[in-house]
């Protein structure tokens, strides 16, 4: 290493130690990995935007009691775009590793996209429910008609969408945030 002066010279610092030196280098990647995570989630206030960026909403007021009307799950937000799309903002009690916070893009009273912000669960497990085949499963239900959705754990079983192998937890709080979606909907009448 070229002698600064004032430089601090890691090669004369930490001699000819390995295990050191391994611990330095492997300090320093746990650092880079901790200021990338964290630099790649991006705070979401423009809950509309995020998940249908084609149509102009309007936020509309909703009283504390509407907010939480649905035990397991809590109505954030609410916007209308004029053409009758809506999209709520809405926050599961009981996900895998804790609370579960979506966007759902309703077309009338149809799931029509949900998005999740800032899921905390397990990649390889919850995590798996926010991918779009699996956010698929959801789509085309009218809550207005069916009311409420029920999980169910294999294909033969009663109920109506099959939960996600491995992230039962974090389906059932999916299903919970879409519940509550239709309890305010179907409680405007």
């Amino acid at each position: 290493m070229a002698d600064c002066g004032n430089c601090l010279d890691i090669k004369r610092l930490l001699g000819n130690n390995k295990s050191m030196k391994k611990a330095l280098i492997l300090l320093i990647l746990i650092i880079f990995s901790v200021v990338l995570v964290g630099c790649g989630e991006e705070e979401v206030t423009d809950y509309p935007a995020y998940i249908d960026g084609s149509r102009t909403y309007a936020e509309q007021a909703l009283a504390e009691e509407q907010k939480l009307a649905y035990s397991s799950a809590k109505i954030e937000n609410f916007f209308v775009a004029e053409d009758g799309h809506k999209v709520f903002r809405v926050i599961s009690k009981y996900g895998y590793e804790g609370e579960i916070e979506m966007v759902i893009l309703l077309n009338g009273s149809k799931v029509e996209k949900i998005a999740g912000i800032n899921i905390k669960e397990t990649p390889s497990h919850g995590g798996r429910c926010f991918n779009d085949k699996n956010l698929e499963r959801y789509y085309g239900f009218d809550l207005k008609e069916k009311g409420k959705l029920t999980g169910k754990p294999t294909p033969l079983d009663e109920g109506d969408v099959v939960y996600v192998s491995g992230a039962t937890v974090t389906s059932k709080a999916i299903i919970d945030g879409i519940n509550a979606v239709a309890l305010f909907i179907n409680s405007q009448e």
